[in-house]
């Protein structure tokens, strides 16, 4: 049987939770008088479909967590930044982490330390967002967690930001995909989810990922996992436990195929019974089903006569890759390795930070040999940064004039 791991979570998806209390003077916000969007209430019917199918009880809508969720969405739109930590020299400062940030709107605090965090970026939507953490790993998780009760959420400018609040007794348990359910995806690629659930074993592409989580009430020590196909043939698979029991099969699942996983499991019982002094020890098992997607044939056609582009200027904002993109916009950066920002004037640079791995930041003009992230910012072009530029078209929608 296999040893449970050490749980250490981080969800570009990215996931954060706790930190540290530091002294702040943070904007205040109440928010007892909230009132939630159109948008909100689609999210949560979204979540609570997504919980009904796997088997688990619904949740509600929590207004101070949507607020302080707004606050953080806001603060990444307003200073075109990532992650959780927020900086009291930046605009819409509203607590250093997470935790003050919620107490910064009047949320309980022994809540919420049992309330966690997850962003996604680029996002058309906050359904959007919940459906790139439910495929992936450690975002999945919360999402359709037993002990979820209440949520926040809120989107700026495709920074979706959600609050969990595990405070549940439930005990029932989460299969994902769930038994029976059909048109699964084939694969997983690591890099989609921070911190990169992939690159301990060393790959950087999966199957689908499966995922198992148990009550609260129960503590596991060991477990085994097995994972086979319609004809009965064991598939390789790599597993990992941080709250749910994560499985990764080790090549993309076959298109149209029913896989069947079955998990024994043995741990405690965190309920003492009446007369004793001990945790009851306690086994079990778990089987359920899931049918891949299929892959359309490809149907050949007669090459259609090349035509002229034609640029029409969209109603609203136009999006690239998931991502708004803006007026004056000529592409996007994606930090590769740490790099320096310094201001640029004339040939002075001057030290501003170190961009981080994995960031994103759109660009807005060209040097020699540097990126312009706008305001007189620059970071050197070479191997720690990708750069990536739209269609001609997009470009053109983006700075089209509209009435």
């Amino acid at each position: 049987m296999k040893k449970l791991l050490s749980l250490g979570l981080a969800l570009s998806l990215i996931f954060g939770g706790i930190t540290p209390l530091k002294p702040a003077e943070p904007i205040k916000a109440a928010a007892a008088d909230i009132t939630f969007t159109k948008e909100q209430q689609d999210a949560l019917n979204h979540i609570n479909a997504i919980r009904k199918k796997v088997g688990v009880k619904e949740v509600k809508l929590n207004p101070f967590l949507t607020k302080s969720s707004e606050d953080h969405a806001k603060y990444l739109t307003l200073n075109n930044v990532q992650g959780h930590d927020q900086s009291p020299d930046k605009k819409g400062f509203t607590g250093y982490g997470p935790h003050e940030r919620r107490l910064a709107v009047g949320f309980d605090v022994l809540l919420s330390y049992m309330t966690s965090e997850g962003i996604a970026y680029g996002c058309d939507s906050i359904a959007d967002g919940i459906d790139r953490f439910m495929n992936s790993a450690y975002h999945r998780h919360p999402v359709i967690s037993p002990a979820l009760t209440e949520v926040g959420m809120a989107i700026n400018d495709g920074n979706v930001v959600v609050q969990f609040l595990t405070n549940g007794d439930e005990m029932d348990d989460a299969a994902y995909p769930y038994d029976g359910m059909t048109d699964v995806e084939l694969s997983f690629i690591g890099a989609s989810e921070r911190p990169n659930p992939l690159e301990q074993f060393k790959i950087k592409k999966s199957g689908y990922i499966i995922s198992y989580t148990l009550p609260s009430a129960i503590s596991v020590d060991n477990y085994t996992v097995k994972v086979t196909n319609s004809k009965g043939e064991e598939i390789p698979v790599f597993t990992e436990h941080k709250k749910s029991i994560f499985i990764f099969p080790k090549y993309e699942l076959a298109p149209s195929e029913t896989y069947t996983v079955h998990i024994d499991y043995d741990g405690l019982h965190l309920i003492i019974p009446k007369g004793s002094l001990d945790f009851p020890k306690m086994n079990g098992s778990k089987t359920w089903s899931f049918t891949t997607k299929s892959l359309a044939p490809s149907q050949p056609s007669a090459p259609a006569a090349p035509k002229p582009p034609v640029y029409t200027c969209p109603p609203g904002k136009v999006y690239w890759n998931g991502s708004h993109l803006k007026p004056g916009q000529l592409g996007r950066l994606t930090v590769l390795k740490n790099t320096p920002l310094y201001k640029l004037e004339g040939t002075k640079k001057t030290f501003s930070r170190i961009l981080k791995a994995g960031e994103r930041y759109n660009i807005y003009t060209f040097k020699t040999g540097a990126l312009g992230l706008g305001g007189g910012y620059y970071v050197d072009r070479d191997e720690r940064v990708k750069y990536e530029t739209p269609s001609k078209e997009k470009l053109a929608q983006a700075n089209c004039k509209r009435p």
